[in-house]
């Protein structure tokens, strides 16, 4: 039987096994579990990388959907306070409207009667021009 010594020398031991020999087939076997064990360690470093990454990114999500939200927030209160001003401004100009309609109702009564006078005045004029003729 053929033993290979961890330093990768051939020992013929007449098939006597020593604990730190080993055959070819569990020395490939060996090899292929360092080789896993490599690449889970790879792995495991990739993935604790792109998790710190990942946080990196959740912290960056957060502290855009914080301001967003303050934004948010802001804009909301201002438009509340402009509907506020809206209203009272409305009313104030509702308000206007009815003083505008009451005066334009007494101006045109006012005109009515100056039309009245006038047509008055101006049947006074015929009548008196037509007196004098």
């Amino acid at each position: 039987i053929t033993w290979v010594h961890f330093s990768g020398e051939l020992v013929n031991l007449n098939g006597r096994a020593l604990p730190f020999f080993f055959s070819t087939k569990t020395l490939n076997e060996m090899k292929k579990h360092e080789e896993s064990v490599d690449e889970l360690l790879k792995e495991m470093e990739s993935l604790r990388v792109n998790s710190r990454a990942d946080k990196e990114t959740i912290v960056a999500l957060r502290n855009e959907l914080s301001s967003l939200i303050e934004s948010h927030s802001n804009v909301k209160s201002r438009l509340e306070s402009t509907e506020k001003e809206n209203v009272e401004n409305l009313k104030e100009m509702e308000k206007k409207m009815e003083e505008l309609k009451k005066e334009e109702e007494t101006l045109r009564a006012s005109n009515s009667d100056l039309r009245s006078r006038f047509l008055a005045i101006l049947a006074e004029k015929q009548k008196v021009e037509s007196n004098l003729k």
